[in-house]
């Protein structure tokens, strides 16, 4: 017997399992993009910590819809069409799955698998298979809302170009209410953005960082919770999401081009700790 499963949060693609690579699309730049109708597949999640109540999901969801809304304004700045579709495999706006633990630490393709089982489905082939989803045709993100304090991420299933799974947590580590903002953040990873702060061993570097700030302050992709009214899609994400062409200068914040960087940075920051002990 199945069970309903519940509406809201971002995102997960089938390319990390068995059937991946028979339906991973042929164009992947226009399948990367975040532009015509992108489906939603939301799931709260309890946890050991906490669960979620019936008010607390209206508002999340409400949050969720509102982020989309952002996104929708935004892609018209840059003259693309953009529509969500979030009830693609709504049945029960009540349900939610119970998991132990959501974190970091556990591989993404394990969630699903748990989550699925927790929805009455063998695996997320058979769950495909039951709504009749055409993968080779839809663009499918999943997003799961946990209700736990825990900094949000997305996880990338198929390559550096793509992220699938998206976990958005109620609250951040100290206990920030987690909003529309945070959620498109994430959205826009699902969709290939690359974070623009810095932060030691990610993805820019102290330099390419204290650019970004100067070349696009109010760019999500920057902290999410400051100038929020100020957020924009900057012209290197509207780049990295399928919405402009690509600049010369944009190279600069290329995470692979700054690896090395990256990498002894971190190596000098844990080595000052070491010598502080």
């Amino acid at each position: 017997m199945k069970k309903p499963i519940s509406l809201i949060l971002l995102t997960f693609f089938l390319g990390h399992f068995s059937n991946a690579q028979r339906n991973k699309p042929q164009n992947i730049r226009e399948y990367m993009a975040l532009t015509h109708e992108v489906n939603v597949l939301t799931i709260f999640v309890d946890t050991n910590e906490e669960f979620w109540e019936e008010g607390e999901k209206e508002y999340y969801y409400n949050e969720l819809m509102k982020a989309q809304e952002w996104l929708v304004d935004q892609s018209s700045n840059w003259d693309k069409t953009l529509e969500f579709e979030n009830e693609e495999f709504f049945v029960d706006q009540q349900a939610v799955v119970y998991l132990d633990k959501v974190s970091r630490g556990i591989h993404p393709k394990y969630t699903i698998q748990k989550i699925m089982v927790e929805l009455g489905y063998d695996n997320i082939e058979k769950f495909m298979d039951y709504h009749d989803f055409d993968l080779e045709n839809e663009k499918l993100k999943i997003l799961l809302l946990v209700k736990s304090n825990n900094r949000s991420h997305a996880y990338n299933l198929w390559s550096v170009k793509d992220v699938d799974l998206a976990i958005v947590y109620c609250r951040n580590s100290f206990g920030g209410v987690t909003d529309r903002y945070v959620m498109a953040h994430e959205l826009l990873h699902q969709f290939g953005a690359w974070d623009l702060y810095y932060e030691v061993g990610k993805v820019q570097t102290k330099e390419s960082s204290r650019l970004a700030m100067e070349s696009y302050p109010n760019s999500i992709m920057l902290n999410s919770s400051k100038n929020k009214d100020l957020k924009e899609i900057d012209e290197l994400t509207a780049w990295r999401i399928g919405w402009s062409d690509y600049k010369d200068e944009f190279s600069i914040f290329d995470p692979k081009l700054n690896k090395e960087k990256i990498l002894a940075e971190g190596k000098a920051f844990r080595k000052s700790l070491k010598n502080k002990r």
